[in-house]
């Protein structure tokens, strides 16, 4: 199953939302830096229960939207 997150960083809290056919919004705290892959597996690994080993990052379409599969 593949996953796609437009990710907000720098917002004033954490925030999750769903728009169908796994489209996410996902606001959070933290700075874009390179641990930001990680923050987006981990809220991805808790909002739907996969173990983040389960879950593979393939990288940004145009939109700087992240995309990600389940394993």
């Amino acid at each position: 199953m593949k996953v796609t997150v437009k990710a907000v960083f720098n917002s004033s809290k954490d925030n999750w939302e769903s728009f169908g056919n796994n489209r996410y919004l996902l606001k959070v705290i933290s700075y874009e830096d390179v641990g930001a892959k990680n923050v987006i597996i981990a809220h991805i690994s808790r909002y739907l229960g996969v173990p983040p080993s389960k879950i593979a990052f393939l990288g940004k379409d145009m939109r700087e939207n992240w995309l990600f599969e389940i394993l």
